[in-house]
């Protein structure tokens, strides 16, 4: 059989939860994450770089750990998801715009083992 007419996607976006959006990390890679709908094929854009991949897990939940270094400063992730396969797969739209800072970050008790970024 022949589809005709194009699939069109009727589900929601993924949303990207981590970091949350207009926080500030001291992580110079940090986790990006997020859900999808379940095993889903998630296409992460992360300041406007080419896109990357990673898929959701049976719960839709997906992370990425970026494996360079990201500069300091401002930074923005954007993800679609994709289901199904070949000429059957559809795409969704855009994800939330997830806007985050890397900073240095300062210990909060610089005599202890146990500081922690603040």
């Amino acid at each position: 059989a022949t589809c005709t007419g194009a699939h069109l996607w009727t589900g929601p976006p993924p949303v990207i939860t981590t970091p949350p959006n207009g926080s500030t990390t001291s992580w110079t890679q940090p986790p990006i994450a997020g859900t999808a709908l379940p095993n889903a094929t998630v296409s992460l854009v992360i300041d406007n770089g080419a896109p990357v991949t990673v898929t959701a897990d049976g719960n839709g939940n997906w992370t990425y750990t970026p494996p360079t270094p990201l500069v300091l400063g401002p930074h923005t992730a954007q993800a679609t998801q994709t289901v199904g396969s070949g000429v059957l797969s559809v795409t969704s739209g855009l994800s939330n715009l997830d806007v985050f800072t890397v900073g240095t970050g300062c210990l909060a008790n610089a005599d202890s083992s146990v500081a922690t970024p603040v």
